[in-house]
Order: structure tokens, then sequence, then C-alpha cells
């Protein structure tokens, strides 16, 4: 053995031996090293915007049909009569989820719809709380749409697929919180996001439910999407 070989074969002894006299053979054969895994970094989106950032409008089917509501301060789907006329009304929202990146993963999504009491001060119209069988149901929209130009005509198609259902509401006055909307979400980051289409599940006579939108003037009673969703490292 040559000078280098046994100098690095001392060294190798100094530093082993002190291991082997404090171990039993037992216990170094059993060490094992274990690699965790890398963890997923999950994140939280919180989208309740205002009127300038949110996207949103209503339409209706009695005539004129080539018209919407504008500038609305509170949703009403509904179906009633008027002058003996059944209407129809539908609602779509879209939120901007643009800042998830698109290889994402979206694990959750829930959507908050609040009672609105913008309709309260408005001696025209009469209907002020939740009423009739009012069952809702969520459905994605498939084709982009104009906040200014949608009408009952030119309303944009949505899916069957994934539908939301909201029952019938408990009391006059009720909020709808954590609706289940994943299916739809995650529909929405896989191809494109045009948002929601909410109406009552059956169109029938008579039922209305209020709900605000993103004009609102209490900004935590402004509909509301959470995204739950994760990226790897």
């Amino acid at each position: 053995m040559n000078f280098k070989k046994k100098f690095h074969f001392l060294i190798l002894q100094a530093l082993v031996l002190p291991f082997l006299v404090n171990c039993s053979r037992e216990e170094i054969c059993s060490t094992q090293i274990y690699i965790t895994p890398k963890q997923p970094l999950l994140k939280t989106l919180i989208l309740q915007h205002d009127e300038k950032t949110g996207k949103y409008q209503a339409i209706s089917s009695i005539k004129p049909v080539n018209h919407n509501d504008g500038e609305i301060d509170f949703f009403h789907p509904y179906t009633w009569t008027q002058n003996g006329i059944i209407n129809t009304r539908r609602c779509y929202l879209e939120f901007d989820m643009s800042s998830i990146k698109t290889n994402a993963i979206i694990d959750s999504a829930k959507l908050s719809l609040y009672y609105s009491t913008g309709q309260l001060n408005i001696t025209t119209f009469p209907l002020k709380t939740h009423t009739g069988d009012n069952e809702l149901m969520i459905q994605r929209v498939i084709e982009p749409w104009s906040a200014k130009d949608v009408d009952w005509v030119t309303q944009p198609n949505t899916s069957l697929k994934g539908v939301a259902y909201v029952e019938s509401a408990k009391n006059e006055t009720q909020d709808f919180l954590n609706i289940n909307v994943s299916a739809i979400v995650k529909a929405q980051h896989k191809t494109k996001n045009y948002g929601f289409c909410i109406r009552h599940k059956e169109e029938e006579p008579y039922k209305i439910t209020l709900i605000t939108t993103f004009k609102e003037a209490n900004p935590e009673r402004r509909p509301k999407l959470e995204i739950f969703y994760h990226e790897d490292k």
C-alpha cells in the first residue's frame, strides 16, 4: 500500500470506527434513507369582482326579446306573467380566472350568491323576496357573449354536463353559499371560460330568486367564486 492510499485508509477508519463502536450491527443494517416527494403548491383564488372587473347580464323571453337589462343592480332569475304573458329571465356571470396558470390542476371550486336588497326601494318592482319553488341550476356557458349585446335571441349555448343544482330557498331572504361548481370550473380551465348561466331548473310560473350582481354596493355581498388548485413545484 503506497503512502497516499494508506493515508486515505486511515482517514476512513477515523470517520467510520466511532460509528461502529456506538451502533450495533443490527442497527447499521436497518438504517434507511427516506426521500420526501415534492409536495404540490396549494393555492386559493378568491374572486369577488366589481362592475368594472366582472362581466354580468340578464335577459328576458318577453317581447321585445332583442334587449337586455343593461347595468342592473340585482339579478332576478324568474318565471312570471306580465300582462298575461309568461316572461322567463336568465342571468349570466363571468369571473376573470386568467391568473391561474394553464398547467395548474383545479381541485375544487365553490360559488356563493347573496340575497339582494337592491329591489326593496324600487316601488315599481313588487317582488321583494324569493318566491315559489325556486330551485336553481347553474350551467357552464360554452360560447362567448357580450354584456352589451346579449339578449334572448343571441343568448350563448350552455352545457348540460356538470350542472350545479341549488335547492329551493328555505327562507325568503336566504343567501346561497358554497355551491359546488367544481365540475364547471375544471371544464372552464381546460377549455375556455365563458362564465355561468343562472336560471331556474323548472322555468314555470310563479317563481323568482333575488340575488346581487357585481354592481352591489356592499363588496362583501357580491357574487363570489373560490377556486382551490395546485401547481407542481
